[in-house]
């Protein structure tokens, strides 16, 4: 008798079990659901309740240092970028967690839900040169064809 109380009990107490399971979405495959987020947004989840986030800055080859700053999550602007660029480069925008990440002008409202690395984004500085052929005249009306070599490996 003793044998079949314990049964029915260690039964009830699986269907039980099981039924809780499946309220909190667990089903008697075992299938786990993964959850991927962007940089772009938020996960379905505060990944630290209560705490802050580091925002900071990687010159990405420029000299200099940018102050990183630790705040709550929420919206957060973007600041100008004071590092020196490398040789030849001009600042162009700011890459979230890495180089090849999302880009984003300085100035842009960035969502912050977790640390973050800005990397800073640098682009050749165009080149520019005025230069008339000593030997062109033009006359109204005429066109003419210059050629020019210019060799950019060499500053002035």
């Amino acid at each position: 008798m003793e044998k079949t109380k314990r049964n029915w009990f260690l039964t009830g107490l699986l269907a039980m079990l099981m039924m809780f399971g499946l309220c909190l979405g667990f089903g008697l495959n075992n299938q786990v659901q993964t959850v991927h987020a962007t940089d772009d947004e938020p996960p379905p989840w505060d990944p630290s309740p209560g705490g802050g986030y580091t925002v900071s800055f990687d010159s990405n080859g420029g000299t200099g240092t940018m102050t990183a700053e630790d705040i709550m999550s929420g919206n957060y602007t973007l600041p100008a970028c004071t590092f020196t660029p490398p040789s030849g480069k001009q600042f162009l925008c700011w890459a979230a967690y890495s180089t090849t990440g999302t880009q984003y002008n300085s100035g842009t409202q960035y969502n912050v839900y977790t640390s973050v690395t800005f990397y800073a984004i640098w682009e050749d500085v165009p080149k520019e040169f005025t230069s008339v052929p000593s030997n062109a005249t033009r006359q109204v009306g005429q066109t003419f064809t210059a050629t020019w070599t210019v060799n950019f490996d060499t500053t002035e």
